[in-house]
């Protein structure tokens, strides 16, 4: 049985060698159903060595645990971890999966075809792109080529092909800009992630018909104090966000103010909440039971560095952008600004809800209007500037 795991088997990796101590590579496979032996090579593979304390003050190598040589082969669950003499292997499925998808890309980055058919698609191509004739040209008049454009131009990028990039004067007008390197940042600790993946996600809104509510933080420089929590509900595209200073603390208290104002005065129009792998909302699972013990809500985090899985949240900033730019700061931008441009965003009709506003779609999809939680402000036409 092939199984490619994912993050959220990893997930369940990590967590079952720490916190079963009977776990066993029979037992996880069951889990994340797949072979032991895949358990055993993930874990095998993916084990990062780190320093010992006697490596960090006396730079000296030391040996190996003991330990190391039966399941689970890391020191994951180990408690003296923090202050052991000897080599540290632990298991983090962040970079077991991120490790994972390079390795996949390295692979998918090959010519998928046999050294003599890249021959022949090199004597076909080649020629006629020399002599200045267009790819899609090309294509059209010759059948026997089985490849499609884009893959023929990937393949003249990385140099298979005797013609270059030179030869294809639209490829050279576009400046190439060499990707920047991701910062590091704070991650939702692994037994946080356990049943709360987006993959768990897909499985608890396709029993029945969920409402979701998106959220995201919009930082406008690095060294300011305050951010922006927006909140976005994808099936009427109604957006509203909060002024709050950047910690988790305060993200986790502004929305359970939001989700007690409507628990207590109206009805909670939503059954889960939706939300990426940042630090600042690492407390958000503590909102899922109210104070009488009662389940009112799901938390749920994208993989890391996967925004598209809830991309309606992402695609409605690009509107926001008109108002307040990247790279503005926005420590001295106050809540009524804020108000007035979801005032203006949120009135706008949009062809994806039949000519209606997020507004209007708000309202005659749950019954009551959003402003008896968001502050709105009327308005005619989008056209503000925030100072």
């Amino acid at each position: 049985m092939h199984h490619q795991l994912t993050i959220r088997d990893r997930v369940i990796l990590q967590y079952s060698i720490e916190n079963d101590n009977s776990a066993s590579c029979a037992s996880i496979a069951e889990k994340i159903h797949c072979h032991p032996s895949t358990v055993y090579r993930e874990v095998m593979r993916n084990r990062i060595v780190t320093l010992s304390k006697k490596e960090r003050f006396m730079r000296q190598p030391t040996t190996s645990c003991l330990k190391l040589d039966r399941f689970p082969f890391v020191c994951n669950p180990c408690p003296h971890r923090f202050k052991c003499s000897k080599r540290i292997l632990m298991y983090d499925a962040y970079e077991a999966d991120r490790s994972a998808n390079h390795t996949l890309r390295h692979l998918r980055s090959h010519p998928h075809c046999s050294a003599q058919d890249l021959k022949q698609l090199n004597a076909k191509v080649s020629p006629r792109v020399q002599s200045h004739q267009s790819l899609y040209h090309i294509l059209c008049t010759d059948s026997t080529i089985q490849v499609c454009e884009s893959t023929v131009r990937r393949y003249i990028d990385k140099g298979y092909l005797d013609c270059r990039n030179l030869d294809l004067p639209r490829t050279v007008r576009f400046p190439y800009s060499q990707p920047s390197k991701r910062p590091s940042r704070k991650r939702i600790n692994v037994s946080i992630l356990v049943n709360r993946t987006h993959q768990d996600y897909l499985d608890y809104t396709s029993t029945q018909a969920r409402v979701t509510l998106q959220l995201d933080t919009v930082v406008g420089k690095t060294t300011d104090t305050k951010c922006l929590l927006t909140l976005y509900e994808p099936l009427t595209r109604l957006q509203w966000g909060y002024m709050i200073h950047r910690s988790a603390e305060d993200v986790n208290a502004k929305l359970r103010s939001l989700i007690d104002f409507l628990s207590q005065n109206h009805h909670l129009f939503f059954d889960c909440l939706l939300t990426d792998n940042g630090g600042e909302f690492q407390h958000l699972p503590s909102l899922e039971m109210s104070d009488t013990g009662e389940i009112r809500l799901r938390v749920f985090f994208c993989d890391p560095y996967a925004s598209y899985q809830k991309g309606g949240c992402e695609r409605n900033h690009s509107l926001l952008r008109y108002l307040i730019k990247k790279g503005e700061s926005l420590d001295f931008v106050s809540q009524t600004e804020i108000d007035l441009a979801f005032s203006h965003i949120n009135a706008q009709r949009r062809k994806s809800l039949a000519g209606k506003s997020p507004l209007q779609a708000f309202e005659a999809r749950f019954h009551f209007h959003p402003s008896v939680f968001i502050t709105l402000i009327k308005v005619d036409d989008f056209h503000i500037k925030l100072k």
